[in-house]
């Protein structure tokens, strides 16, 4: 479980510093499920039943965020895996729980620290210059509603987007309603 144990500072403005609480994981959760609530679930079933998937889709948030100066991908991966994967949600796989043949019991299941380093890469992916235009925005973001995502990781996807036509960078994230 997360523990907002610890405060750091972070530089906030040109002086201002304000100290954020910063969400520790404990390792021993790894592993652990922890059954999803009927809402979640019911956004969870199509990353495990392809005939839910079928019939339903998939229901995912994409959120932009533009920046005036380049993103560094490994800066952006380590930042949302400190910060974002404090979250146990965002470090967990969605799993079914249910025996074979029946109806899906949804959870989620908490990835280790050694198996969120590993999925990090296909979670934090570089787009830059593939993504140009607000026309290629928003064909990408339809195409990732419609995309089936690695049921072995968790259900999000943060895409890197520098020297867009604008000359701004955008970092995109676009997280399933199940978390």
């Amino acid at each position: 479980m997360a523990d907002a144990g610890r405060v750091e500072d972070v530089q906030v403005g040109a002086s201002t510093k304000k100290q954020l609480p910063v969400l520790l994981r404990d390792e021993q959760s790894a592993g652990q499920t922890k059954a999803m609530r009927a809402f979640s679930a019911a956004f969870a079933m199509p990353a495990v039943d392809k005939d839910i998937e079928e019939k339903l889709g998939h229901v995912r948030v994409a959120s932009l965020l533009y920046f005036k100066s380049p993103l560094e991908l490994q800066r952006v991966t380590s930042i949302l895996k400190d910060r974002l994967c404090a979250f146990p949600r965002f470090r967990s796989k969605a799993i079914n729980t249910a025996k074979e043949g029946q109806r899906p019991v949804m959870a989620f299941q908490q990835l280790s620290g050694a198996e969120l380093d590993v999925a990090m890469p296909y979670l934090v992916l570089d787009k830059t210059g593939e993504i140009q235009t607000q026309g290629d925005v928003d064909s990408f973001v339809s195409l990732n509603y419609r995309a089936v995502l690695d049921p072995n990781l968790p259900l999000w996807r943060a895409y890197v987007c520098n020297d867009m036509a604008d000359r701004r960078s955008m970092l995109l994230m676009v997280i399933d309603h199940a978390i």
